[in-house]
């Protein structure tokens, strides 16, 4: 996988953009394995459709040995 992430995002972190956001919403950052690029998308559309996550980004996704590792970004957002 992996060692770092870069996006065009990646400014997301400046303290102005954290701090117009309300309470509860967290940036993460997540790397994770696929068997084939459907899945992918099928988790992206997922996370989407649940409302919850924002400003999902996909990074480079890698082939290795069948599996599709890949990372993504994203803000969290808790539904109480």
């Amino acid at each position: 996988m992996a060692d770092g992430l870069t996006s065009g995002s990646a400014g997301r972190d400046d303290p102005l953009d954290q701090s117009l956001r309300p309470s509860g919403f967290a940036d993460f950052v997540g790397q994770a394995e696929a068997r084939a690029n459907e899945d992918i998308s099928s988790w992206v559309r997922k996370m989407e459709e649940s409302g919850k996550f924002t400003d999902i980004e996909l990074g480079g996704v890698t082939s290795q040995g069948g599996t599709r590792n890949f990372s993504m970004t994203g803000v969290y957002n808790p539904k109480l």
